[in-house]
């Protein structure tokens, strides 16, 4: 016998209401926040370019100043950014799609991982590392099908999380 509680009946914290509000609220601050950002110091966060052509005219467009704001920027806001949406993607998906989250709880994992390879490469870029442009629009592009895929994927949750709780008030 073990003094242990019984907390087979809770919600793991990452599933709670208040932490998925909390997270989609920082997508939504975090997300905004890079506007002003890049409408202030003019440039075009590289997150945003996927073509090698477009990825190196940005880069040669910058000054000095610019870079370093981006670089700033890419560990001040676009670490937080993917943090966010894996934390809300993923709390969705295990409470809307308990069944097969195991394995759907990847999709926004590896999107969150490529986010930070990304910011990683961009950083080196900035620096002044030459080589990295095309690893960087393939990673680049397999964020945005990632995120797309989990987005997608939490919406569908959202939905079985919905649809769950109007056929239990029916027969309730």
């Amino acid at each position: 016998m073990t003094n242990a509680p019984d907390v087979s009946s809770a919600l793991p914290l990452r599933t709670r209401a208040l932490y998925l509000i909390i997270c989609a609220l920082g997508v939504m601050l975090v997300g905004y926040a890079f506007l002003p950002v890049a409408v202030h110091w003019e440039f075009v966060f590289l997150d945003t370019l996927i073509a090698p052509d477009d990825v190196r005219a940005a880069l040669d467009t910058m000054t000095p100043g610019q870079k370093e704001v981006h670089i700033w920027a890419s560990w001040l806001l676009d670490l937080p950014y993917p943090l966010f949406y894996w934390g809300l993607f993923g709390g969705l998906i295990v409470r809307g799609l308990p069944a097969k989250a195991r394995i759907l709880i990847w999709v926004p994992r590896v999107a969150f991982a490529s986010d930070i390879v990304e910011n990683t490469l961009q950083t080196f870029m900035l620096f002044g590392t030459d080589g990295l442009i095309y690893m960087k629009s393939a990673v680049t592009l397999l964020k945005f099908g990632l995120y797309a895929l989990a987005a997608l994927i939490a919406l569908t949750a959202l939905i079985a999380l919905v649809w769950r709780g109007v056929r239990a008030r029916g027969r309730g």
